[in-house]
Parts: structure tokens; sequence; C-alpha cells
């Protein structure tokens, strides 16, 4: 999902 997808989260991070 693309729920915090602003900062830099694009290979790791909480994809929620």
């Amino acid at each position: 999902g693309a729920d915090r997808m602003s900062k830099r989260t694009s290979k790791r991070g909480p994809r929620t």
C-alpha cells in the first residue's frame, strides 16, 4: 500500500 509514501520509502520502510 501507499500510506506513508512521502519520504524516502522506496525499498524499505513500513509499506502499510
